[in-house]
């Protein structure tokens, strides 16, 4: 959790050091500027705290909820309601669906929306973004398989880390770094596995074994 603790003590110690600024401040048109960024902090602080509040909740996640999910009708409910990152990330979302439903619980719903919006979040600036979306059979197991044509990752350095709670690994872009780590999971709390293949700056597929 040394992570999580430096999300919380970073924006903490800012508005500390704000605070002392707002006292000694004379210029009204300073004051306002510093209390905006206290009030970035803060949030800092709340969202930190509310993925804590997330991780939670997956150590106690119930498996009674168990149904026949449809993939297609799900993958359409994830990009509705990411109406916005669709629309800047605008991907062509490819579906093979050899199989088109599967019996689990609801958490596959935040294990694709969280490979779909990654794969939408760190798209590549240079080629337009394809997410192909692959259920299949093998050996008497469903597998989904997630691929895309993004930034990708340097598998070499960060795959010991790749599911470890509040990683990141593209500075440039804001996130939680709890995604894959919740994925992992959820996935292996119905004695699942999870696979990775990426090359940066070509792309990465993930595969979930339900």
């Amino acid at each position: 959790m040394d992570a999580a603790s430096h999300d919380l003590k970073s924006p903490i110690n800012t508005i500390e050091g704000l605070a002392t600024l707002l006292k000694n401040s004379d210029s009204r048109e300073e004051a306002s500027e510093i209390i905006q960024k206290i009030e970035n902090s803060v949030t800092r602080v709340k969202d930190t705290i509310g993925h804590i509040s997330s991780v939670a909740k997956v150590q106690r996640v119930e498996e009674s909820d168990i149904e026949e999910i449809d993939i297609s009708d799900l993958l359409e409910e994830i990009l509705t309601e990411n109406a916005e990152l669709v629309r800047i990330s605008n991907p062509t979302l490819i579906k093979t669906l050899e199989v088109t439903s599967v019996r689990y619980p609801t958490s596959l719903k935040s294990i694709l929306y969280n490979l779909v919006t990654n794969a939408m979040k760190y798209r590549s600036k240079e080629r337009a973004l394809e997410i192909h979306i692959k259920p299949f059979r093998k050996n008497d197991r469903t597998s989904i398989e997630v691929e895309d044509n993004g930034t990708g990752l340097d598998l070499e350095k960060n795959k010991e880390k790749l599911f470890s709670i509040f990683s990141r690994f593209h500075d440039q872009l804001e996130g939680s770094g709890i995604g894959l780590f919740m994925v992992k999971r959820l996935v292996e709390k119905r004695n699942g596995e999870i696979m990775v293949d990426s090359e940066l700056n070509k792309g990465s597929t993930f595969t979930i074994k339900l």
